[in-house]
């Protein structure tokens, strides 16, 4: 496997001729990142307030399950492509080998898009998902108005913005250090996030039906509101009384259900820091997966059971569509489970979901700023972005850049509207995620040095030819279908909820206009390095394997 060295009148292919990273990730790591990224309990609690209402009558449970299936393709092809290609950069850096620069200069500049708000979303999620709803408990449970004016103070601006600052920079603070800093940290928080879970498990011990449905009318009575009076209205409404609606269910599968795992996979951005990645990536990868499903399923199979589905899906249809205003907070598991269980397990629970939402931030800003790194490496991106501190390790300037980026992208969540800077932006993603499916469709054709290289380290099921394909083509093939399917879902009004309706327009725009802008990009910064150095450089250097 060739990482090249000069391209001709002793000038060099890429930055220089090492990254200046260390290989110091191993599989448990690969796994704290995946799982850190995943957040079981913030993905499950986002989900269970926003898919029953995308999708009425949806079964969460199903929904969960069969969301799993799209992220064990995702585990398969991007196991094989981060054992084939193990440099920094994960999908941008193979894309660029297989389907050259101009799809990875398009794939790189999507993700910056896709990705600009990670972190400022995740410290959203923190005050209107946990801080909100933990004070409301606290308050309502004491009855203490403090506390009640406190859960409205982190849920609007300009508390929750300020609030929202501070989580970026204490991110930041942490992800800036050696990776040998971060991995203890992130080992000591999924240590204490793991045993919140449980707790939160536990929380579910503490409600029944019965229970439950006392403690709702005696706190939301001052609201206006009861559980009987809820469920009238759920009742004479069809659409939203059941969770047997098996078409709306299967919708929801890849919009809802897989997205709760979407993620996992950016671990391989950090591929070229982890030791034994034929060995690391493939068992991290399906193992956070397999974690992951046994969680969710255990979340939802727990909160219908104690909460009612109906009831739950209901009640998120009602509040999403403004028919339930009375509500201060989002209605979520957590709230509810606060209704009932001991005030010490519920200021756990929402330390669980802090916590969870706080590792989502760190461990993007701890990979997405590495495909700045490697578009710097390639030489795609100024070489300054490409500075790594001798102490730590660490691309400090690409990720101070991706904090940069993400304080601005909290301020239009906090003052322009959290749905409308999604809306705008939403495209983004699928769309670049789209593409490594066409670079595993092709990678045993195009680049297929590279392929035989690593064919005998992986399992032979990974490897071998269904209906005379390579069974990573066919991979390829379904991570497309998926994305495309989820493109679909926003482009075509199945859901009222997913769909873009008058920001379609807006979303494509943007899209197209980052795609040529990204094309364009690359073709003046292949002219201005010609110009400077003489020869074709970026052609050149996409032709090669980075240097470790």
């Amino acid at each position: 496997m060739s990482t090249g060295g000069e391209g001709g009148g002793g000038v060099k292919l890429f930055i220089r001729e090492s990254t200046g990273l260390v290989r110091e990730l191993s599989f448990w790591d690969q796994l704290i990142i995946a799982l850190g990224i995943i957040n079981i309990t913030g993905g499950f609690v986002l989900t269970m307030i926003v898919a029953p209402f995308a999708f009425p009558g949806s079964n969460m449970i199903w929904v969960f399950v069969l969301g799993a299936i799209p992220a064990f393709v995702i585990a398969w092809v991007y196991a094989i492509l981060a054992s084939a290609i193990p440099r920094t950069g994960g999908d941008y850096t193979w894309t660029g080998r297989v389907l050259g620069p101009r799809w990875a200069s398009i794939l790189g500049w999507m993700y910056i898009l896709g990705t600009a708000g990670a972190v400022a979303s995740q410290a959203w999620y923190i005050t209107n998902f946990t801080l909100a709803q933990l004070f409301f408990n606290l308050g309502t449970r004491l009855n203490n108005s403090t506390y009640l004016t406190w859960s409205t103070i982190v849920s609007t601006s300009p508390g929750g913005f300020i609030i929202g600052l501070v989580v970026i920079i204490i991110t930041a603070l942490a992800g800036i250090f050696s990776l040998r800093i971060v991995k203890a940290v992130l080992r000591y928080s999924i240590i204490i996030y793991a045993i919140t879970f449980i707790l939160f498990l536990v929380g579910f011990a503490y409600v029944t039906p019965s229970s439950f449905i006392k403690a709702f009318d005696t706190i939301m009575s001052k609201y206006g509101v009861t559980y009987s009076s809820v469920m009238s209205v759920i009742k004479s409404n069809p659409a939203i009384a059941s969770t047997s609606n098996i078409a709306a269910t299967l919708m929801a599968a890849i919009p809802m259900g897989f997205i709760t795992y979407s993620g996992f996979n950016y671990g391989t951005y950090l591929a070229g820091e982890t030791r034994r990645p034929v060995e690391a990536f493939p068992r991290a990868l399906f193992v956070s997966v397999v974690i992951t499903l046994v969680g969710l399923a255990l979340l939802s199979g727990l909160s219908y059971w104690a909460f009612g589905g109906a009831f739950l899906g209901g009640l998120s249809y009602l509040f999403n569509t403004g028919k339930l205003s009375a509500l201060p907070v989002e209605p979520t598991p957590n709230l509810f489970i606060g209704f009932v269980a001991p005030l010490w397990l519920v200021i756990l629970i929402d330390i669980n979901l802090l916590l969870g939402f706080w590792l989502v931030a760190l461990t993007y800003t701890l990979t997405m700023p590495r495909i700045l790194f490697a578009m710097g490496f390639d030489r795609l991106l100024p070489e300054g972005i490409t500075k790594v501190s001798e102490r730590f390790h660490s691309p400090y300037y690409s990720m101070l850049v991706y904090i940069v980026i993400n304080a601005v992208y909290l301020a239009a969540i906090w003052y322009w509207g959290y749905m409308v800077t999604w809306l705008n932006t939403s495209l983004g993603m699928p769309v670049a995620w789209m593409i490594p499916g066409f670079t595993a469709l092709l990678i045993p054709f195009l680049r297929r040095d590279i392929y035989e290289k690593v064919k005998p380290y992986l399992p032979n099921w990974m490897t071998r030819r269904v209906l005379g394909l390579p069974s990573i083509s066919w991979g390829g093939i379904l991570l497309a279908a998926i994305w495309l399917a989820d493109i679909a879902f926003m482009l075509v009004p199945i859901s009222s909820y997913v769909y873009l309706g008058t920001s379609i327009p807006l979303a494509v725009g943007v899209v197209l206009v980052v795609a040529a802008g990204a094309v364009i990009y690359y073709e003046v910064r292949r002219w201005y390095l010609r110009r400077k150095y003489g020869i074709d450089l970026l052609p050149l250097t996409f032709r090669e394997i980075p240097p470790e």
